[in-house]
């Protein structure tokens, strides 16, 4: 080739690379510039009454509904089969029996009373009396009316009952 045209061609090529590094050092710039001024703010999730509600940072004070969780719900599935009965567990053995305590101790005896007073029984008629043997005869008490046993009485029977 004629040393005229490799000049161009190496002109061109040394263009070419500089017009590269230009525009891709343009295009870094414009991308940080697109970063700073998209400023990407933190979103927040929370569920609150079945809804999935969202809001930025928490400088922002209201929240927005995003979605009804309800409507996430699918139709009922199909029951399953019963299981089948499990087989009964083996009866578990017999406790020992305990010790018997020991017997206590006798309580003490208690003190004798006092004697009572005899006690005379009469029959005066039909009447079957008592008084205590100290008292006088005028004080006679009435305990039962033999006239009471009439064994003809639609009360008692053959057998005196």
């Amino acid at each position: 080739m004629k040393k005229s045209t490799c000049t161009i061609l190496y002109v061109i090529a040394i263009l070419s690379f500089f017009a590269t590094c230009y525009s891709v050092i343009y295009l870094n710039k414009k991308v940080e510039l697109y970063k700073k001024s998209m400023d990407a703010k933190q979103v927040i999730l929370k569920e609150e009454n079945n809804y999935l509600m969202w809001k930025y940072d928490d400088n922002e004070s209201s929240w927005k509904n995003l979605y009804n969780l309800n409507e996430l719900k699918g139709k009922d599935g199909v029951n399953g089969k019963d299981g089948t009965n499990g087989v009964d567990g083996k009866d578990g053995i017999n406790g020992r029996n305990g010790i018997d305590g020991k017997d206590g101790i006798d309580g003490k005896n208690g003190i004798d009373g006092k004697d009572g007073r005899e006690v005379e029984f009469r029959v005066e008629g039909t009447l079957i009396q008592w008084k205590y043997t100290d008292q006088s005869d005028e004080l006679w008490n009435d305990l039962f009316d033999l006239g009471t046993l009439n064994k003809n009485s639609n009360s008692s029977n053959e057998n005196g009952n």
